[in-house]
């Protein structure tokens, strides 16, 4: 019996990206055509082509809307209708994603949270926590996601800035905003993959030390490079790589699963769904963040039954989002009645910047602050 008293497992949606300025699902074509003249004066051709040729059969599927109810302005549907269309149109996908994804990251306004400390001094908080930014104007300048994880990690605390208790993240995105936030705290995490199967170049962050955090990216990453097949099927070792940017340098395909009815996920990546499942077996408490249920995606419900299980130690599911009242509904055909009416599975009606803003919020995941740490955040 594995019993587990204090895991955390944060299942992370597009909500949670929302705060960089990443777009969701309705508004990711919009975003992608406005990316395009940006990428286009930054000599990012290739980009921009991939883009160009999305585009282009979005215009082509124009008949399709017209005899059945296909919402071409969703990527989702518009991409589950262009899975049928070959290998290259998916190559085209997976780039005009992780370029869109790149340019709402770079034009994004605010990245910062200023950290306002009350009874404390500033030199005091320093020595306990370097990883606070700079101090000017009377508050800490901290990388918005950096502060967002050290909350979700109960770093602060009054007992050397570490992480309390044990912590997954598993996530349906593909940008690496956790792994920045981990980057900045330098707190080690690896992405659960076997290290027989993957590689790690020279400027990769992430580890294959089996003690540090995990980080489950089940539909793959743009720092990620993509599994190539050869004429006997085997499967190249993908490279992990420090950012997109260096994917892109390199010249490689990103290693993304498209938003389709089609999803395959073997290799490597199949091997990280493995350590999710895994991960669920012994999970206290399951945090839900800004991940709306869709009625398309059939795996998160599978996936929780077969991480559910075997555990025994589960206590509470969280879901942190918006709206609430429709993830209730959709939550609903997921866990039984009798859990969401005794508030076994929960539900809080809040984004996910305002709801970690708060400052006795980490107590209600089981990572509450220490005492003499007050800030103020803004």
């Amino acid at each position: 019996m594995n019993l587990e008293n204090d895991h955390n497992v944060y299942i992370l949606g597009a909500g949670f990206s929302a705060d960089a300025g990443l777009p969701l699902i309705p508004n990711f074509l919009t975003r992608m055509r406005d990316s395009h003249p940006w990428l286009i004066d930054r000599g990012r051709i290739r980009e921009a082509d991939a883009i160009q040729a999305v585009l282009e059969f979005r215009l082509k599927a124009t008949a399709a809307g017209y005899w059945t109810s296909v919402d071409l302005e969703n990527l989702e549907e518009l991409f589950s209708l262009a899975s049928v269309e070959g290998t290259q149109l998916l190559y085209h996908m997976r780039y005009a994603i992780a370029a869109t994804l790149d340019f709402c990251k770079q034009t994004a306004g605010r990245k910062t949270r200023r950290l306002a400390p009350r009874g404390t001094s500033a030199n005091d908080l320093k020595a306990r926590f370097p990883w606070l930014g700079e101090f000017t104007n009377q508050a800490f300048e901290v990388p918005s996601y950096a502060f967002y994880m050290a909350r979700l990690l109960g770093m602060f605390n009054n007992t050397g800035g570490n992480p309390v208790g044990q912590n997954t993240f598993i996530t349906f995105n593909y940008d690496t905003l956790v792994e920045d936030g981990f980057h900045h705290l330098k707190v080690p995490f690896n992405y659960g993959f076997d290290p027989n199967k993957a590689k790690l170049s020279n400027s990769a962050r992430a580890c294959f030390d089996k003690t540090a955090i995990k980080i489950l990216k089940l539909h793959g990453s743009i720092n990620w490079q993509y599994q190539l097949t050869d004429a006997f099927g085997l499967q190249d070792c993908p490279t992990i790589f420090g950012d997109y940017n260096e994917i892109n340098n390199a010249m490689v395909s990103p290693e993304i699963v498209p938003p389709t009815w089609r999803k395959v996920f073997d290799g490597a990546l199949g091997g990280v769904w493995t350590e999710a499942i895994k991960s669920l077996h012994t999970a206290t408490r399951i945090v839900v963040i800004g991940f709306s249920i869709p009625p398309t995606d059939t795996h998160f419900k599978f996936i929780i039954s077969a991480g559910l299980k075997e555990n025994i130690s589960l206590r509470q599911i969280l879901f942190i989002n918006p709206d609430a009242t429709n993830i209730k509904e959709r939550a609903s055909s997921i866990f039984r009645q009798e859990h969401i009416s005794t508030r076994k599975v929960q539900f809080i009606e809040f984004r996910m910047e305002s709801y970690l803003d708060n400052q006795d919020a980490p107590a209600a995941i089981g990572r509450p602050k220490r005492a003499e740490i007050e800030f103020d955040v803004f």
